[in-house]
């Protein structure tokens, strides 16, 4: 399939998933199931396949989503495991401590993790990671793409001086999804 087709197909899956996943999100809400976090695993694939590492970072043959603390996700992120993402194999990792997140693509900084974030942003200094969380006031604490929820569905921002400082290029697609932008 040619490059500019695969891009197509991707942005409109892309589109699909944040249009139409909090859409689900809201009917399985009203019905007591929520699918929430795997609304948040569909977000996390596609944030990597929407933003650009360093290649100095992309050697390993693994695209590793690591969850820090405790993992909210359950059987719900096993949908993105080995799916793949820029020629790379999702793998999924639960870290309890910060001495493995040198290892993640991807960090999902679990609510437990709250009191921790000056620790953890700081041992990320410099690291090529997209950081993700969904706890309140998370980019405001340096983390790269926050969830919120607004009008009953799941929506992201992004903190732009987060993502530059680890060396991260978010995808101008990307950036006009997102509900808004810190810049």
């Amino acid at each position: 399939m040619p490059g500019y087709l695969k891009r197509i197909l991707g942005y409109a899956a892309l589109t699909a998933i944040c249009f139409a996943g909090p859409t689900l999100w809201k009917v399985h809400a009203e019905s007591n199931q929520l699918p929430e976090y795997k609304v948040k695993a569909a977000f996390l694939y596609n944030f990597a396949r929407f933003v650009e590492w360093p290649e100095s970072s992309t050697s390993s043959p693994e695209f590793s989503v690591c969850v820090l603390g405790l993992d909210p996700f359950g059987e719900d992120l096993n949908i993105i495991n080995s799916k793949p993402v820029k020629a790379r194999k999702v793998a999924i990792r639960l870290i309890t401590d910060l001495q493995h997140i040198g290892n993640c693509d991807c960090l999902f900084v679990s609510d437990s993790e709250k009191k921790n974030l000056a620790g953890i942003f700081q041992a990320l200094n410099e690291k090529n990671i997209l950081t993700v969380g969904d706890m309140e006031g998370f980019i405001d604490a340096g983390g790269i793409i926050q969830f919120v929820l607004h009008e009953s569905k799941i929506r992201f921002v992004v903190n732009l001086p987060a993502a530059e400082r680890a060396g991260l290029r978010i995808s101008s697609k990307l950036l006009e999804l997102a509900k808004g932008v810190k810049e």
